[in-house]
Formats: C-alpha cells, sequence, structure tokens
C-alpha cells in the first residue's frame, strides 16, 4: 500500500481537543527579612559575627595542596618532578 504524504490528513475532533491546566491563583509573597539575612552588603562590618562551622583538624591521610589550599584525601595526591603536593585537579 502507498501513501501519498501530499494529501492532507483527516483529523479526528478528540484530537484537536487539548486538556486544559487549572489555573493557579495563591502566589507566595517572600518575607523581605528572610531574604536580606541571605545576603552581605559590600564594607559591612562583621567584626562581630562568629564562625558556626564546625573546624575539624587535617587527619593523617590528608594533605593541603600547594596550588589552591585545600585539604584532600591522600589518594587526590598527584606526581610530580618537584616537591610540591597538588592534587590532581591543580597538576
Amino acid at each position: 500500500m502507498t501513501l501519498d504524504y501530499d494529501t492532507r490528513k483527516e483529523l479526528d475532533t478528540d484530537e484537536l481537543t487539548t486538556p486544559t491546566l487549572p489555573a493557579v491563583t495563591e502566589t507566595v509573597e517572600p518575607d523581605d527579612s528572610d531574604i536580606a539575612e541571605f545576603f552581605e552588603l559590600p564594607g559591612a562590618d562583621l567584626s562581630g559575627e562568629e564562625l558556626t562551622a564546625p573546624v575539624v583538624p587535617r587527619r593523617s591521610d590528608e594533605f593541603v595542596c600547594d596550588s589552591c589550599f585545600l585539604v584532600h584525601h591522600h589518594s587526590r595526591l598527584a606526581l610530580s618532578d618537584d616537591d610540591a603536593t597538588r592534587c590532581r585537579d591543580c597538576s
């Protein structure tokens, strides 16, 4: 059976109706005090702020990269010709 692709396709009326989504009328306004809490203004005095993140000392199987100064696991140590300790990302 051959098809003529130039002829118009007859559509059923069921194919023409598309389901409509219900309209959402509820909007939530953000509280300005909550938004301002996360932003730091340039030149703001932060001397009264305390550190809230716990500081964990470096473990024996970790090293500090000489390039990015991040603490990595010893498995991330890259081999280098010089005596520098660099991670695989920085080498």
